[in-house]
């Protein structure tokens, strides 16, 4: 599916709820909390990937490559983690792939998408402490829920 069909649901107005989370723990609780949200309120889910290019913008001959191979590694991932929820009984889930730290990538996310409800963050994230940025946090118009790993 491409990227402009993946996010065509963007302009719907139904509630999106943002899940932040990774391949790297145990995602159960905040994959139900976010399902369940957007079941009870018709919304859609988004998935937030973070791209990282601060190790490689002083290497113009490579930036481009370096931006594409992570860009296509952060959307395998998503894809992966899509898969897992639709498991669960998810509905498909939109990609919102930025560039930047978490939160500069969820300030841009948060710009585009001004029909979010809530920002789900996986507290079994290996990279969590980026997401604990006090300053940014307050910025925020839409509320933050953490999510805790799942104790099953």
């Amino acid at each position: 599916m491409s990227e402009d069909n993946h996010n065509a649901a963007a302009t719907d107005q139904s509630p999106l709820y943002v899940l932040c989370a990774d391949l790297s723990a145990d995602n159960h609780s905040a994959f139900k909390y976010v399902i369940d949200k957007a079941a009870s309120a018709n919304g859609r889910i988004g998935l937030l990937g973070c791209i990282r290019m601060d190790d490689f913008q002083s290497w113009a001959s490579v930036e481009g490559a370096v931006r594409q191979e992570l860009h296509e590694q952060c959307e395998k991932e998503l894809w992966i983690l899509a898969g897992q929820m639709k498991d669960m009984g998810s509905p498909m889930s939109e990609f919102l792939i930025e560039e930047g730290s978490p939160m500069e990538a969820l300030g841009k996310i948060v710009e585009k998408y001004p029909d979010i409800s809530e920002v789900i963050i996986a507290l079994s994230r290996a990279d969590i402490v980026d997401y604990l940025e006090p300053d940014a946090m307050r910025k925020l118009p839409v509320p933050l829920v953490f999510m805790p790993p799942s104790l099953r």
